[in-house]
């Protein structure tokens, strides 16, 4: 089955080769891989790749998508080196956000070649896609667009700043949903009014109905566990973030599935 990108991967596998190809070597890769002439063009190497990689990726019906897979795989296998660090040399950084891009769709780099990666993330690559379609049709812009932050930040390695607009992601989410719930924010209890609605007031005024006692006692202990810097002992700030994310998606996914059989 032809693999799924994110507009990021994309852009960023546009700028990988735009980096680490000369012309006449993009010329080579792009003809190693069958790419149809008529997208191979544009007046420097980052056109060119964008308009061949844009030209994959829309075809009618997926026609190219295998092609746009060889041209991945072949990019990748061509610079190993990018990928890699020794004693005196670091790898390229644009090499290792693509790295972290394609992890965030759910795929590894494995001996030059980008593989799935566990089931369970590669179904969630595809999953995020659908819930942000349901996240646009409740309105939920705020954590559409916090989601789209996190992606960014886990690209460029900036871990902190990534799970820390996943918790704003997951608070947004339960604050719509008591706000719809109650049918106003008016309507929701706060604890201070002079500092407005807290997520503290959200979490509380969606036990009354919203969420079951177990859900409650699952939404307070994760929010914990949401809310803490750093990484967890035994693992890397990378995949401690990773992990999060996988998470957080989940809940919020699970949090739309709630206020949807509640209120159609």
């Amino acid at each position: 089955m032809p693999r799924q990108y994110s507009s990021k991967t994309l852009d960023l596998m546009a700028r990988f080769i735009d980096a680490q190809f000369t012309h006449t070597q993009m010329g080579s890769l792009f003809l190693n891989v069958s790419i149809p002439n008529n997208f191979d063009f544009g007046p420097n190497k980052l056109a060119r790749g964008l308009n061949v990689i844009k030209g994959l990726w829309r075809s009618e019906e997926g026609v190219h998508a295998e092609i746009l897979d060889a041209l991945f795989n072949e990019a990748v296998n061509r610079r190993p080196k990018a990928f890699e660090a020794d004693e005196w040399n670091s790898p390229d950084q644009l090499a290792i956000s693509l790295q972290r891009a394609l992890r965030a769709d759910g795929y590894e780099m494995v001996e030059g070649k980008i593989v799935p990666a566990d089931a369970l993330e590669f179904e969630l690559a595809a999953e995020i896609s659908l819930l942000e379609g349901r996240l646009q049709e409740y309105g939920m812009q705020d954590v559409i667009k916090t989601l789209d932050q996190a992606h960014q930040n886990f690209v460029d390695g900036h871990f902190e700043a990534c799970n820390a607009m996943l918790r704003t992601s997951l608070e947004s989410t339960l604050k719509h949903a008591a706000v719809r719930t109650a049918g106003g924010e008016s309507d929701i209890p706060m604890t201070n009014p002079a500092y407005g609605l807290t997520p503290a007031d959200v979490r509380k005024y969606l036990r009354q109905g919203f969420f079951t006692q177990d859900e409650t006692d699952f939404v307070k202990e994760f929010y914990g566990y949401a809310s803490t810097e750093g990484s967890h002992p035994g693992l890397s700030n990378e995949s401690e973030s990773r992990l999060r994310r996988l998470m957080i998606v989940a809940v919020i996914q699970y949090c739309l599935e709630k206020l949807e059989s509640q209120h159609p």
